[in-house]
């Protein structure tokens, strides 16, 4: 009898769940909905079929609020929002900010180093060229000619070659010793390519890449920024060095006429240069001579030729053959290449002193922010009264504009 009392005593007085889920507003609906059809309903004819559709409504309305209970326990018993825990290793260092994607070119394959602008945010960008140094759109219509490799430098019908009519201005007279600095790879990295147009002064030379992604903007760019543009044309390296010089080189296994039309098929990328830089070559050693009809079809479209090939040392076989073509050039002094500060400096004085001695000098520079920082600071020291930054078709021999040449 006492147990009996203590479970109706335990029974009376229920659970906080289960308090509000007598109070629940479904509940009391279903409740209020019963009791009308208890009222209501029996009031309604007798007949057996409404007999058999009440039994079948109520026992619908049944479910429903089984239903309705078993949801409402549910929401009533879950302890809130459910909660997802994720376990994360952190590091102890603070993660470093994520490098831009690698810059290839358009073939694939040709990787450089990646740089974001903030790389040159030491340089300041120098102001736009004035209206008299940007330099004249191109190509001009007289100096092309339409081929299915694409649009090629000509000899205009007046004698005009883009040599001189895409050239920098520059005063001839001027008998200071003329230093000229050309820039490699151009077009490769954008914020390198950025960085040398807009912040390197309008007289230094732009090179073009042959794996450039939109050789023609980048032309276009550095022509309104002042600067004169060459086209650089690669040769194949030798294979023990481990270089590549991709797909678009020309091949010491080749033909002449396959590597004819492999410079045609460089010339046609885009327009506006006035000559074309020829880089690497260690796999031709003594068989260079082979590239004769490239230089004459260069001297034939009225270009110049910059000599930075790997053979021969300082007396090369290409400005012999240059010279006796009669085709404008000039050959490599100084390669600017060294990855610090330090090394850096001891190049452009190198390529000062060559100018002092010969009264021109020729540098080619590769674009990393460690060395457009030391060139703009080698510009910035120079003496005014003994150098002068000049282009390169101001200093090619074999020309009106390069007789001070050796």
């Amino acid at each position: 009898m006492m147990a009996e009392n203590e479970t109706s005593a335990a029974s009376a007085t229920p659970r906080p769940w289960l308090r509000r889920l007598l109070a629940s507003p479904l509940l009391a609906a279903s409740s209020r909905l019963a009791r009308f059809w208890r009222l209501h309903v029996p009031a309604l004819p007798n007949a057996a079929w409404w007999t058999t559709g009440r039994a079948a409504l109520a026992s619908a309305i049944t479910t429903a609020a089984l239903i309705i209970l078993l949801f409402t326990m549910l929401v009533l018993l879950l302890p809130g929002e459910p909660q997802v825990f994720v376990e994360v290793d952190l590091p102890d260092e603070p993660l470093a900010a994520s490098p831009l994607p690698v810059t290839a070119g358009v073939d694939g394959g040709i990787v450089v180093q990646a740089y974001t602008e903030a790389s040159f945010a030491g340089l300041s960008v120098l102001p736009a060229a004035a209206p008299g140094e940007a330099l004249t759109p191109a190509p001009d219509p007289a100096l092309i000619e339409v081929t299915p490799a694409g649009e090629l430098p000509r000899i205009a019908a007046d004698g005009r070659e883009p040599r001189q009519a895409y050239a920098r201005p520059f005063d001839k007279r001027d008998d200071r010793a003329r230093l000229v600095i050309i820039v490699l790879n151009v077009g490769l990295s954008r914020a390198a390519s950025e960085a040398s147009i807009h912040r390197l002064p309008g007289a230094v030379v732009m090179a073009i890449d042959p794996y450039a992604v939109l050789p023609e903007d980048w032309a276009r760019t550095a022509r309104q920024a002042g600067h004169e543009i060459i086209a650089t044309i690669s040769l194949q390296a030798a294979t023990e060095s481990g270089e590549d010089a991709g797909p678009r080189a020309l091949l010491a296994t080749a033909d002449a006429q396959e590597n004819v039309q492999r410079l045609v098929a460089g010339l046609g990328r885009f327009t506006g240069y006035t000559g074309v830089l020829l880089r690497g070559g260690a796999a031709f050693g003594d068989s260079i001579g082979r590239l004769e009809p490239l230089l004459r079809l260069l001297r034939a479209r009225g270009l110049l030729l910059v000599d930075s090939t790997t053979t021969g040392g300082s007396t090369s076989p290409l400005v012999s053959m240059a010279g006796e073509l009669g085709l404008p050039h000039v050959r490599l002094d100084v390669a600017i290449d060294a990855v610090d500060a330090t090394g850096i400096d001891r190049q452009l004085e190198a390529l000062a002193t060559v100018a002092r001695e010969r009264s021109v000098a020729v540098g080619a520079i590769q674009p990393t922010p460690v060395a457009l920082e030391r060139l703009r600071a080698f510009l910035a020291a120079l003496r005014a009264w003994q150098f002068q930054l000049a282009p390169v078709s101001a200093a090619v021999a074999g020309g009106e504009m390069g007789e001070r040449r050796n």
